[in-house]
């Protein structure tokens, strides 16, 4: 008997952003849209999957479908969390947030999160690499 062993690289967040993008900018369009048009009301960051009151706070702003492309990006690319950062970033972030943070920023009107000091609340010393146009890979502490 012959056993095979194929080492297959595991996908990194990037990858994963590639593969979910439709996704991503679909929940990011409307965080934005939701954040215009006054919505969100001081409320700017939802756990996924969602607790019972995020998950009450989410039907009252998005359609099924829309949270739907939200379970899937957690399922399938590890967001854990969406955050409005402001009127023209969101955050998705995979890891919890207790020493260390990483995920994916999507911006809008030519934002730069890496050259925005007023996003320094969110993670200190954080480091952008772009991946495309308005999107980022974000980590930092």
């Amino acid at each position: 008997m012959t056993i095979v062993i194929i080492a297959v690289p595991a996908l990194t967040q990037i990858d994963k952003f590639k593969l979910y993008k439709d996704d991503y900018f679909a929940v990011s369009d409307s965080l934005f849209r939701a954040y215009d048009e006054g919505k969100l009301a001081g409320k700017g960051m939802f756990r996924s999957p969602p607790s019972k009151i995020d998950s009450d706070e989410l039907k009252k702003l998005f359609s099924g479908k829309l949270i739907s492309k939200m379970k899937t990006l957690n399922r399938s690319a590890g967001v854990v969390s969406y955050s409005v950062a402001d009127k023209d970033v969101n955050y998705f972030m995979f890891s919890p947030g207790l020493q260390s943070i990483d995920g994916i920023a999507i911006c809008r009107n030519g934002k730069n999160p890496s050259t925005d000091s007023r996003l320094e609340t969110f993670f200190q010393h954080a480091r952008y690499e772009l991946i495309t146009d308005g999107v980022y890979y974000f980590s930092g502490g």
